[in-house]
């Protein structure tokens, strides 16, 4: 038997982390056509006294060795990493975007952000 692991950030982008991004249907379209289960997973970033930090945040106008100076000046950083239940392939993808989306909101205490007309955008 094969098994195979892919990991894929499903906003299409990167964030602050404060909060979540609408989920690329499009992205989770390997997972169906190789019937692969998603397995929702929350990343997020504390610094030592437990606060949250946008430190390790690579986003808008910030270069690669911005963020690695933002980074290795933090007094420390600490990374969690959290999974949600499996999710199998079954149904159409913008429908698993929908369960993994509302996964990831779960796990990280944050709530899903409606995209205007009906959830998800495939």
């Amino acid at each position: 038997m094969f098994a195979c692991w892919v990991a894929v950030f499903p906003e299409g982008t990167t964030s602050d982390g404060r909060g979540l991004r609408r989920f690329m249907p499009s992205l989770l379209q390997p997972a169906v056509e190789l019937d692969c289960p998603i397995v929702p997973a929350a990343l997020r970033y504390r610094t030592l006294d437990g606060e949250p930090t946008s430190a390790p945040a690579y986003i808008d106008d910030i270069g690669m060795w911005q963020s690695l100076r933002h980074i290795v000046s933090a007094p420390g950083i600490i990374a969690e990493l959290q999974f949600g239940e499996p999710i199998p392939p079954d149904g159409h993808r913008r429908e698993l975007a929908a369960q993994a989306e509302k996964s990831v909101a779960g796990l990280l205490g944050v709530q899903v952000q409606s995209s205007g007309a009906g959830g998800v955008a495939s």
